[in-house]
């Protein structure tokens, strides 16, 4: 058996009116004994009461429910009036008056008040309490004159009557609207309740000390009233506006009964009087206290939501960072092969090249090509700084063995422009990360030779109040003082743009900068214009090692070239191609593979294979450390093997060393590459 819609829908409505009837039932019924319970305290009329709880129930049921409930607060109020005094006209008057308020004071806080999130600003608070205190004169207005036209009311007690029921009212919106308001729309949650129960415990404690009729009024006791005002700060800055107003209703209904039974500070004036006093005395604690858990509360969002933003933040910057660093490992790789085919292939055009005029044009492609190469270092280096890459591994480092190294790697650029390289040998030991304090003197030394055209550089360790300074002294032409302070800058390059391709790219002290901040370094530098430049590393002593003088190797036999098999591992064709041109060209029998199978195939049906130069990162997850350890197990010897790889960290290395074979930065020109591999 099927149901019709018509019939469905009639039966939802029916069941939807009903629910509705329910509900202002309920709502006239709690109305009706609010007023009942309000009038029990009227003196000055029997309509008029200084305590009024039913308006601040009206004016958050309509807040919480809507306008139509409005039925429910005229029944409750016309009934609670017609069983108590004054006719049926008069009592629907004050029904009316009463509903009005509501509605009206419910309406205004809805379209300039935020409804009911009026409670969570200081702004809306203030809003509320002057928007209750306009629609709370509603209902006197209409109930008081109500009363004096039907006789019931004397007209020369219009206005103390009304003055009474007024504040009433208003204490009752601005007193026990907020509470039901908070309580519904956010009710207790299982955070601190203790502190919650504790907060309301200290005010009913209060509540009884200040107002309660047991305890004796005297002189001394007035004073006790202000108790009241700190458990309300206390919950203003502990609590939430929920918590503040409820203590606030807590304290006021003690108040309001001690006061009735003549006890606390204001029962020394007439019974209505005295109410009127303490109305005032609620008012003017609970609102201020109510504005001032919103403004804590908002503080308190605010700064929340500022950790939360922060958080965020971090974890983007992370991400970002993150990003960067891949971004430099896979730049770091392919922009390095390019570069490493071009290099290989510019050593081949030299080495074939018999015309002047092709020769010449040859060497500035050498030129440029070792320009691209030298920026596209200073770029990563620059990048792993500013990714937070570059993570400083502090140990003792011998300086002597170090300047030993560079001494050796730059004495050809000096001799090649006529300089006198002077590195003073050193017994120091600093502490520091040997590779980053390496990179830090490399650029040094590199800058004062670009810079310096006659004359001398020199290097020296000095120690210098329990410290070593490591000094770079050049001859150059010098530094302005008006550009002293921008030559960490990124870029930045003292009397203009110089040609690049001879003099840099202007990142070399920028590079200087940060690492030595990541150290924790100081550096100091001082320039005369016409007579050079000194620029000093001061680093902390380390201490002192034994140097360990390195095993002496069996000389090995001498390889011809032409007798000399060569197998290339490498998985880019194009450096493969190029490095296999190179080898070929200067006469070296080149086999030239891209993977580890095809290498152990060839090893297996060449035996004379006598140098390895492998790729370290090779396709499809391949390493060249693999290549190697699997080239020597075939052919049944250490083969002269080395690793060609784009990673500049000393993990890099040290990997290499383990395997005993020389580590290739790429990219490398063509005559760099050909000495390492013992042949020119």
């Amino acid at each position: 058996m099927t149901v019709s819609p018509e019939i469905a829908t009639g039966s939802t409505r029916v069941r939807v009116s009903a629910i509705y009837i329910i509900e202002l039932a309920a709502i006239a019924f709690i109305y009706f004994w609010l007023v009942k319970l309000g009038l029990t305290l009227a003196s000055i009329n029997a309509s008029a009461s200084p305590i009024w709880p039913a308006t601040g129930f009206a004016l958050a049921i309509l807040l919480l429910r809507g306008y139509r409930v409005w039925p429910a607060i005229f029944v409750g109020a016309f009934l609670a009036n017609v069983s108590s005094a004054g006719s049926i006209y008069t009592s629907a008057a004050i029904a009316i008056g009463n509903s009005l308020e509501g509605v009206v004071g419910a309406f205004l806080i809805n379209r300039w008040s935020g409804g009911v999130r009026t409670f969570t600003t200081p702004a809306r608070i203030v809003k509320f309490a002057l928007i209750s205190t306009a629609a709370t004169a509603i209902s006197p207005a209409i109930g008081v004159s109500s009363l004096s036209f039907a006789g019931y009311a004397e007209w020369a007690k219009f206005g103390p009557i009304f003055m009474t029921w007024w504040l009433g009212d208003l204490a009752g919106a601005l007193v026990v609207a907020p509470v039901l308001v908070l309580w519904a729309d956010r009710p207790l949650t299982r955070a601190h309740p203790s502190e919650t129960i504790a907060v309301f415990v200290v005010a009913a404690s209060i509540g009884l000390i200040a107002f309660s009729p047991i305890i004796e009024q005297t002189v001394n006791r007035t004073p006790l009233a202000f108790l009241a005002v700190a458990p309300l700060v206390w919950t203003a800055l502990r609590r939430d506006p929920r918590d503040t107003a409820t203590a606030a209703l807590i304290l006021a209904g003690f108040a309001v009964w001690g006061t009735s039974f003549g006890g606390g500070p204001f029962s020394w004036a007439g019974f209505n009087e005295s109410f009127v006093l303490l109305v005032m005395f609620i008012v003017s604690t609970a609102i201020p206290s109510l504005m001032l858990s919103a403004m804590a509360a908002e503080r308190q969002a605010s700064h929340a939501t500022l950790e939360r933003k922060v958080q965020e933040r971090t974890h983007e910057l992370e991400l970002a960072n993150l990003a960067k660093s891949r971004l430099i490992a896979v730049a770091s790789h392919d922009l390095r092969q390019p570069l490493q085919t071009l290099f290989m292939l510019n050593g081949v055009l030299r080495r074939l090249a018999t015309d002047s005029h092709v020769a010449t044009a040859i060497a500035g492609q050498q030129n440029a090509i070792k320009a691209m190469s030298e920026l596209l270092d200073s770029l990563l280096d620059i990048s792993k700084l500013e990714a937070g890459a570059t993570k400083p591994q502090i140990t003792d480092v011998d300086l002597g063995e170090l300047f030993d190294g560079l001494r050796v790697e730059f004495a050809e650029i000096a001799a090649t422009k006529g300089l006198r390289l002077e590195i003073l040998g050193s017994d120091e030991t600093a502490r520091t990360d040997p590779k980053l304090l390496g990179q830090i003197l490399r650029n040094l030394l590199s800058n004062a030779l670009k810079f310096t055209h006659e004359g001398s550089v020199r290097m020296q360790c000095v120690r210098e109040a329990g410290q070593l300074r490591i000094d770079v002294t050049d001859t150059g032409r010098g530094i302005d003082s008006e550009h002293m302070p921008h030559i960490f800058e990124e870029f930045y390059q003292a009397g203009g743009m110089p040609n690049t391709a001879r003099e840099g790219h202007g990142l070399g002290l920028s590079i200087v900068h940060r690492l030595i901040q990541i150290l924790g370094h100081q550096i100091r530098v001082g320039s005369t214009v016409g007579e050079g430049s000194n620029f000093s590393i001061v680093l902390p002593v380390g201490s002192p090692r034994t140097r360990v003088a390195p095993p002496a190797k069996a000389s090995s036999q001498e390889i011809r070239i032409d007798q000399a098999h060569v197998m290339v591992v490498e998985d880019d064709a194009s450096v493969l191609s190029g490095i296999c041109s190179l080898l070929e060209t200067v006469g070296y029998r080149v086999t030239g593979v891209t993977s580890i199978g095809d290498a152990l195939k060839q090893a297996h049906e060449q035996k004379d294979i006598l140098l390895l130069i492998s790729d370290f990162h090779l396709g499809n997850g391949e390493f060249g450390t693999e290549v190697i350890r699997s080239i020597r197990s075939v052919l049944g010897r250490d083969v002269k093997a080395f690793l060609m790889t784009g990673d500049t960290s000393s993990r890099a290395q040290i990997i290499a060393r383990k395997n005993d074979a020389r580590l290739i930065s790429k990219p490398i020109n063509a005559d760099e590459f050909l000495a390492l591999l013992g042949r020119n």
